[in-house]
């Protein structure tokens, strides 16, 4: 089990990581990236997660993997799947050379570490699927409808921040499953088809394919969206949401 030898004090923190922690970046980037949860690839990277949090709601990537420790991401420079598809939209998106090596070089000194991105988690714990982290949460104690609380505070915070932006420009949401497309669109207070560019207050905002899913995983697809991206920011003719 993966909780279960964990102390006390390790799962009331995890409580709080649960409802606290979003991801790494900046709230001050022009775009965020928005998906369901973060993955681990093992029980035993749970707590090291838990560990290397830093008790906020975002951290630096970076350092927050050298605290766990896990270097695949940076200092073995292996490039991380989900990632780098939401990477090399980025770079397409800015203009900017997007090969392979490129990706690996974003990855590896930029990618959540400074203020040009904010890489957000619907849920606050590493899980496969949303459905998973529900059950890590009864675990710790927390009950569906506290669940489903703490996915309403945290919408509500995200919407919040958004609103109070002044430099964001871009929210790309991704995951197409039915869960986490009922909270897009909480989110956004209105239904969102995959693909659809829609302008809110000043920001554009679009749903896409999980970056490992089958429809996701081309790169073609995000230098697709990426384009129309960039058009749509250019023209700026959309109707205001």
């Amino acid at each position: 089990m993966i909780l279960a030898d964990f102390s006390e004090a390790e799962l009331s923190r995890l409580k709080d990581m649960a409802r606290i922690h979003f991801g790494y970046g900046a709230w001050t980037a022009p775009i965020w990236f928005v998906g369901p949860e973060e993955g681990f690839g093992s029980p035993n990277e749970m707590r090291e997660r838990l560990l290397a949090w830093n008790g906020e709601a975002l951290d630096n990537c970076l350092e927050f993997h050298e605290r766990m420790p896990c270097h695949r991401w940076h200092r073995d420079k292996e490039i991380q799947k989900t990632w780098a598809r939401l990477i090399r939209l980025l770079l397409v998106y800015r203009g900017l050379k997007h090969d392979t090596e490129d990706i690996r070089h974003y990855q590896t000194h930029h990618w959540g570490q400074e203020e040009s991105e904010c890489v957000i988690e619907l849920s606050g714990l590493p899980a496969p699927n949303l459905q998973t982290g529900r059950q890590l949460l009864a675990k710790i104690g927390i009950c569906e409808a506290d669940w489903k609380q703490i996915l309403d505070d945290r919408i509500q915070f995200l919407k919040t921040k958004m609103e109070q932006s002044r430099t964001l420009r871009v929210i790309v949401l991704y995951g197409l499953n039915a869960n986490a497309k009922k909270y897009w669109e909480k989110f956004l207070g209105r239904p969102i088809k995959e693909l659809e560019i829609l302008l809110c207050k000043g920001i554009l905002i679009t749903l896409a394919a999980g970056p490992t899913s089958p429809k996701g995983s081309p790169y073609a697809y995000w230098d697709a969206l990426a384009m129309r991206l960039r058009a749509a920011n250019e023209r700026s003719s959309l109707t205001d949401g």
